[in-house]
This record gives C-alpha cells, sequence and structure tokens, in this order.
C-alpha cells in the first residue's frame, strides 16, 4: 500500500538522443528536484514492487544486482545540491544489502548506502574510496546534468529521490508528500476531451495542442479553448524564464529552450522557439560562454572528486587531493584570464577562496 498523499503525476519531459533514448529530464523549482524512481522505465537488474507497505508514487523498484538508469536534471541555480534517497533494505545485517551506486555527469561512481534497516528511510551517504563515509552533495551549474543509478547489491529498494539545495532544510527535503518538480503544468480536467488530456499528461504537448485545435468547433469547444489557453501559458512562462535564465548564463537558456521546445513537438510554437535557439546560438556572447563553460565544467567535475573536507593549509587534505585541487586552480587561471566578465569565473573564485587558494 502506498502512502496517501495528493496524487499528481510526476511531470516528466523525455529528450532523446544517440547516447540518452528517452531520458526523463527533471526540473528544479525553486531549489529542489523531485521525482518517483518509476519516472524511468525499469531495467534489467531492478524490478517493480509494491509488497511493502509505505512507499509513494505507483511503486518501487528492488535491485536484482546490476542495471542502470538515468535521469537528467535541469538546475536553475546553481550551487551544492543534496541527493536524498528514499530507500529500504530488510536484512538483518544493517551492512548487507544496504547500497547502490551513483554517479553525477562524468563524475565517480561512488557507492551509495544506508544504514538503517527495515523501514523506508532518507539515510543517505556516499562511501568513496579508503573506507569514508560523506554526505552525498554535488556542486551543480545552471543548465543539463545526468544522475545515475547503478545497482550493487541484491535486495536494496528504493522509492523515489530528491535534490535539495544545501539551504533547504532537512524537513522539507525529506518531505515523502512532495509532488514530482513539473516541466510543465498538469493537464485540467478534460473529461470531455481524453486524447488531449492523455497527450498531455504523457508530456506530448505540442500534440495536445493539435488535438484541442481540432475540437474548437464541437461541442468540448469550451475544453478545448481552455486547454490551448493554459498550453500557450505555459510556453509564455518558459520563454520568460529562459530569457531572464539568458542575462547571466546563455548556455543554459540555450538548453532550457531546447527543452521548451522539445515538450511542443507537433506544434507551431516548436517551430517559432527553434527560431529563437538559433537566433541565441549565433550570440557571440553565447559562444563566448559556451567555451567558459566547458572550462568550468572540468573545475567542476575535479571538485566532486575532492576527497574529504579542508583546505589546502592542511597537508593530508592537499596531498590525497593534489591532481584535483591543480585541475582546479588551472581552469579557473584560465577563465581569469579570457573570460572574467561571465559568472562562471565569479563561480570558480568562490571555489577556490573555499578550498583555501589565493587569488
Amino acid at each position: 500500500m502506498r502512502l496517501n498523499r495528493p496524487l499528481i503525476s510526476a511531470v516528466i519531459v523525455f529528450i532523446a538522443s544517440s547516447v540518452h533514448s528517452a531520458v526523463p529530464v527533471m526540473i528544479e523549482e525553486d531549489g529542489m528536484i523531485v521525482f518517483e524512481v518509476e519516472s524511468h522505465p525499469p531495467v534489467s537488474g531492478w524490478e517493480k514492487k509494491t509488497e511493502l507497505d509505505g512507499y509513494t508514487g505507483a511503486c518501487y523498484y528492488l535491485s536484482t544486482g546490476g542495471g542502470q538508469m538515468s535521469w537528467r536534471l535541469f538546475i536553475i541555480r546553481g550551487g551544492k545540491y543534496r541527493l536524498y534517497l528514499r530507500n529500504r533494505h530488510d536484512h538483518p545485517d544493517h551492512t548487507l544489502e544496504n547500497d547502490c551506486f551513483t554517479k553525477m555527469d562524468d563524475g565517480p561512481s561512488w557507492k551509495t548506502y544506508s544504514s538503517k534497516r527495515g523501514q523506508w528511510t532518507w539515510h543517505t551517504k556516499h562511501e568513496p574510496p579508503q573506507n569514508r563515509h560523506l554526505d552525498p552533495i554535488y556542486h551543480l551549474s545552471p543548465g543539463i546534468h545526468t544522475f545515475t543509478i547503478s545497482g550493487r547489491s541484491a535486495g536494496f529498494m528504493i522509492d523515489r529521490v530528491h535534490f535539495a539545495r544545501i539551504d533547504i532544510s532537512k524537513k522539507k527535503a525529506e518531505d515523502a508528500t512532495l509532488a514530482p518538480t513539473p516541466g510543465y503544468p498538469p493537464p485540467p480536467d478534460l473529461d470531455q476531451l481524453p486524447s488531449v488530456k492523455q497527450a498531455w499528461a504523457n508530456g506530448k504537448l505540442g500534440q495536445a495542442w493539435k488535438l484541442a485545435e481540432k475540437e474548437l468547433a464541437g461541442s468540448a469547444a469550451a475544453q478545448a479553448g481552455q486547454a490551448i489557453a493554459e498550453l500557450k501559458a505555459h510556453a509564455a512562462n518558459q520563454f520568460e524564464q529562459c530569457t531572464e535564465l539568458k542575462a547571466g548564463d546563455p548556455v543554459a537558456a540555450v538548453s532550457l529552450l531546447e527543452v521548451t521546445a522539445e515538450q511542443f513537438t507537433g506544434c507551431s510554437r516548436k517551430t517559432e522557439l527553434l527560431a529563437t535557439l538559433r537566433k541565441w546560438k549565433a550570440d557571440p556572447a553565447y559562444r563566448k560562454f559556451q567555451k567558459a563553460q566547458q572550462i568550468y565544467n572540468k573545475v567542476l567535475a575535479a571538485r566532486m572528486k575532492i576527497q574529504g573536507n579542508g583546505t589546502i593549509t592542511d597537508s593530508q587534505f592537499a596531498n590525497r587531493n593534489q591532481p584535483h585541487l591543480s585541475m582546479i586552480y588551472s581552469g579557473y587561471k584560465r577563465l581569469k584570464s579570457g573570460y572574467a566578465d561571465t559568472s562562471l569565473f565569479e563561480k570558480a573564485k568562490l571555489m577556490i577562496v573555499e578550498l583555501g587558494f589565493k587569488e
């Protein structure tokens, strides 16, 4: 039996690519990303289950060993985000059947475990090499990131996944009644237009729009008009958000606009959005920021490989992380020399100060 909570469907955008086929994209909202594990179709190594009480959504997944699932996360506000897995394991020994692997982008794949057994829990820790135990915190820039869960221990169960900026309270971050973060609004009451409602619920907003247009002269004209009006409002709101984002991070703005355009496949709004995308990508400011982003992504990847907490004044910390610290400082110097007018340079500067470097 699942937990009693408002039944709001997971709102997911799917983007196909040569590497990721139909990988769900979840969009950050007010510092959080929330999704049910079943937003990704089950793969070999993970089984859908409903036997144990207390899960949210439609089911939970049980690891049978192995199997990889990936989600794409769209971050609006960059910063430090903590991972929370709502998980369970029932082995009498709390150190067994209690883990999986998790990975962000091209960072390391780390054992991610829980030491609380026999109950659904948010207890989540990373165990990188050297048998250390860390809070699972990621430094995420605005834009799209790929988060991957891989099976490790058979018997480990996952119900849902939350990411929360570190300024979000633990109570809120661990609220299992939170609805999945929307990439588009849930459909309104369209009882006379089931095909429109179904397309909308499946994330095919362009298809829903076209189907509604065909009903404007029929008996369900009022609902069709409401559906089109709400879809237009969503497209306008997304475009406004992209425009605001473009001022500080044109690469993230382009990525979000691409996601929005994909939502409206099948109607004229996608054509309009694609025309805007071409203009934005031709802007010299976008191209410059794109080059800066490539440097900063390497800085971020090195930061996520840092083992433990400390600064370069701590010789053990500095020696253990020397290659990663060198990569971070080198990237910072490159950003300073050629891209000091971008927000990415400012973020890199904050990072090196945090690690104890002198500018």
